[in-house]
């Protein structure tokens, strides 16, 4: 992974934890919360890879243990999810359910890295009033956030 590759996975994780005030989307815990891809990054299209509304918001036991946990039972959590977001955001979810209708259809191969890094800020920007520099951002864990003097873009 490319240094602004890991800079928009990043900023993509602190909109989507922030959006939801870093509570799990499914039960309301805010302790040991994970963000997660709605759509799996292995099969995802580089198009949607980075895409906030697409981010879920999860405590670790909806994450992984429960028996509706996305990496147990994709549909289960998918259905529960979607019911929940429903409820919640109907926008959101009209959006996600037209997306996972039509995945298949999507570009898988390319973006343009440094517009999405670019959108994401903005976006970063537009949640929190300041540039996402400024904020104390959690790296990914086993991330390395290299210092900008470090930096070959």
């Amino acid at each position: 992974m490319t240094w602004i590759e890991n800079q928009c996975d990043l900023i993509w994780r602190q909109v989507v934890k922030e959006r939801e005030h870093e509570t799990c989307e499914i039960c309301g815990s805010h302790s040991n919360i994970h963000i997660h891809h709605i759509i799996f990054r292995s099969v995802c299209p580089k198009s949607l890879r980075y895409v906030t509304k697409l981010g879920a918001c999860l405590c670790d036991k909806c994450h992984q243990h429960r028996d509706y946990a996305p990496h147990k039972d994709n549909d289960k959590f998918l259905e529960k999810y979607l019911a929940i977001i429903e409820i919640k955001d109907n926008n959101r979810f009209q959006y996600i359910k037209i997306i996972l209708e039509t995945v298949n259809e999507f570009d898988t191969t390319g973006i343009d890295i440094k517009k999405v890094h670019s959108n994401l800020k903005d976006e970063h920007e537009n949640i929190f009033n300041t540039s996402w520099m400024e904020q104390d951002i959690e790296p990914v864990p086993g991330m390395t956030v290299i210092p900008e003097s470090n930096r070959i873009t």
